[in-house]
C-alpha cells in the first residue's frame, strides 16, 4: 500500500515542477519503477500504470520545452541565458555532480533530456 501511495506522491510532484522527473533520477526512480512491474499488489500496479499513463501525457508537452529551450540555446550561438532567479535545487546538483558531471552546463529545461535518458533506459517507458 505504501509502495503505491509513494508512487502517486511521485506523479503529483511531477506535475507540479517538472524538475522533480531530473531529481527522481539520484533517486534510481526509472530502476525501481522496473522492479515494481513485479509486485504482487493489485493496488501497486494499478497505481503504477496510472503514473506510466500519466507520465507519458506529459511527455510531448515536456519535449516542447525542451526543444523551445534547445532552439533558443541555438540562437544565442549555444549560450544559455543565465536565470538568476531560478537556481537549481540541491536534488539537481547532486544528479549533475555524481554520474552526469557532463551535463553540468546545462539549465532550465534542456535538463530534462536527462529525464528522458533515464525514460529510454527503463523498460517499463519504453
Amino acid at each position: 500500500m505504501i509502495r503505491g501511495k509513494s508512487l502517486l506522491t511521485y506523479l503529483l510532484l511531477f506535475k507540479m515542477n517538472p524538475m522533480w522527473f531530473v531529481v527522481a533520477i539520484e533517486l534510481d526512480l526509472y530502476k525501481n519503477i522496473d522492479k515494481l512491474l513485479r509486485d504482487n499488489f493489485k493496488y501497486v500496479q494499478y497505481c503504477l500504470l496510472c503514473m506510466i499513463e500519466s507520465i507519458a501525457e506529459m511527455v510531448p508537452t515536456l519535449i516542447s520545452q525542451c526543444s523551445d529551450a534547445f532552439r533558443l540555446a541555438l540562437e544565442n550561438n549555444g549560450e544559455l541565458p543565465v536565470d538568476r532567479s531560478t537556481t537549481p535545487s540541491l536534488g539537481v546538483r547532486n544528479v549533475l555532480g555524481k554520474n552526469k558531471g557532463e551535463y553540468s552546463a546545462m539549465r532550465g529545461n534542456l535538463l530534462l533530456m536527462l529525464a528522458f535518458l533515464e525514460m529510454l533506459k527503463s523498460s517499463s517507458f519504453k
